[in-house]
């Protein structure tokens, strides 16, 4: 999911599935998918394992059995966060709008500067190619369709160590997971909790299926995701004095 912790969790992939290098295959972008899609089948049928910010689907064009695994997170959040991200990139290319007409982050939401970051998560999980398209109550129950066939685990961004100890119980990692959480926004530090009510409504309103999502997705998961033990305990101590050393 963009804007959800990927870049920490492909490092995480990469270190735990190291001898599938030679037959991953990553989509930086969704703008990046056509060069997917029009690969050759016999390339397609090389690739052991895919990432990336890529829909449900892609899956049927790969060879043999499949299954998912995602990072979401608070969609309030993750528009906070994807306004930060965008302002904090001049090769983006809505800086250049944002920053000549000086918008913060109300008007961001208000002027509807980016239309495809409503309900994202959503339509990834429905299987939507097109993000920029309005949502509906079927785009949404096919998503949690989806998840319910073919999805082994979820995590959230919120409660990223919980997550990746989640992720490695479902999957049956062999190795404890070590990280230091890349690619954070310049303004990370800042706290949607300065969101006045207004746009806080109209993130509500406008991202109502993705709210529904994540609220319906971590109550699923969520046994899951705090199932604390031993293992948990040495990943946290691990994995701080990781990030001292590194």
């Amino acid at each position: 999911m963009p804007k959800a912790g990927g870049t920490t969790l492909h490092e995480i992939i990469e270190r735990e599935y190291w001898y599938m290098r030679e037959n991953t295959y990553t989509v930086q972008r969704f703008r990046h998918l056509p060069d997917f899609l029009s690969m050759p089948q016999e390339e397609k049928n090389k690739i052991k394992l895919l990432k990336g910010h890529i829909p449900y689907g892609l899956h049927e064009h790969l060879k043999g059995e499949s299954v998912y695994f995602t990072m979401l997170r608070n969609p309030l959040n993750r528009i906070f966060s994807a306004y930060h991200y965008i302002i904090s990139k001049p090769k983006h290319d809505r800086y250049d709008f944002i920053k000549s007409k000086g918008i913060n982050f109300s008007q961001f939401v208000e002027l509807n500067v980016n239309p495809w970051i409503w309900n994202a998560q959503t339509k990834i999980l429905a299987g939507e190619t097109d993000l920029s398209k309005e949502c509906s109550e079927n785009v949404y129950k096919r998503a949690l369709y989806n998840v319910e066939k073919n999805f082994i685990a979820i995590g959230f961004l919120e409660f990223f160590d919980q997550s990746v100890l989640h992720f490695g119980r479902s999957l049956g990692w062999t190795k404890l997971p070590l990280y230091k959480k890349s690619n954070i926004t310049i303004h990370a530090k800042a706290k949607p909790t300065i969101v006045d009510d207004k746009t806080r409504n109209i993130i509500k309103r406008k991202n109502k299926f993705d709210e529904m999502l994540y609220k319906k997705l971590f109550e699923k998961e969520k046994d899951g995701l705090f199932q604390r033990n031993i293992s948990y305990s040495i990943s946290k101590i691990a994995n701080s004095i990781y990030r001292i050393i590194k």
